[in-house]
């Protein structure tokens, strides 16, 4: 049986025999040019849906919260997690990496701002999730995260396998909804997605789950490769089931994720 196949049916069983628990959502949205209808079927055409944006309001209540609480170091250059981090504030207006060799920081908690409850339990981005899983959605996990070039100023010849084009497999269906914090353009690590590479995967796709830069010519045949770019408050969902990767930054870059799932097993 194919694995596509295979993923389809066990989706599909889940939902019929299980329902999950209901989401109680915000009364107001703050995604007010966000069309639930066209994005869960760009989602499901593409797996990944158009850009849209968060109201200043919330993006700044975001950002205020960000720049109030601490921060702390997670991965060196060389992919070695960091574990005991000290934790600091970031300057905004000049951020920087304050501990050597590391190139990712995150703020822990974040469930519990209050302004992140407004952005994962808006009733457009619930209705989204919902329609896209076919069941009431669960919130997987949360990640807010500062990324920093990996060399100086610039990531000339940095080639980490965290930023080879890879699809996650979290579970037997999930969808990510993705906020950029500061302004992204190509030089600020923009987030890249081969977009159709989420339903049936032929054996090179299986077979390759991450994809080395130096192996990319070729591999992706005639499918479509987006580069995300956008002012901050751009937002876009994506199914990561699909190829996609996040480039090397040469310029700090800082970003909501929030994962919505069908289950809360882990799958790898």
């Amino acid at each position: 049986m194919k694995f596509g196949l295979l993923r389809s049916s066990l989706i599909g069983m889940y939902s019929t025999f299980k329902t999950n628990p209901v989401l109680k959502s915000n009364n107001e949205s703050h995604f007010l040019d966000l069309n639930v209808e066209s994005t869960v079927d760009e989602l499901k055409k593409s797996a990944l849906s158009n850009t849209f944006k968060i109201s200043d309001a919330i993006l700044k209540e975001v950002l205020e919260a960000c720049k109030t609480n601490f921060v702390y170091p997670q991965l060196k250059f060389d992919g070695t997690p960091i574990s005991d981090g000290e934790g600091r504030l970031m300057d905004f207006d000049n951020p920087v990496s304050f501990q050597n060799d590391c190139i990712w920081y995150a703020y822990k908690n974040i469930r519990y701002w209050d302004v992140f409850k407004k952005i994962t339990y808006d009733p457009k981005i619930i209705e989204v999730a919902k329609q896209y899983l076919g069941n009431n959605p669960i919130v997987r996990n949360e990640y807010l995260w500062w990324s920093f070039p990996a060399k100086g100023d610039t990531n000339e010849d940095f080639d980490s396998p965290r930023y080879w084009f890879h699809y996650d497999i979290d579970d037997f269906k999930f969808l990510k909804l993705f906020i950029y914090l500061n302004d992204v353009d190509s030089e600020t690590g923009p987030h890249i997605v081969v977009k159709n590479t989420h339903k049936s995967k032929p054996w090179k796709y299986k077979l390759n789950r991450r994809v080395k830069s130096s192996d990319l010519e070729g591999f992706f045949d005639d499918k479509e490769i987006v580069e995300l770019t956008g002012e901050k408050g751009t937002c876009f969902f994506e199914d990561t089931f699909t190829y996609h990767n996040g480039t090397p930054p040469q310029k700090p870059r800082i970003v909501l994720q929030i994962e919505f799932s069908l289950t809360n097993l882990k799958l790898g």
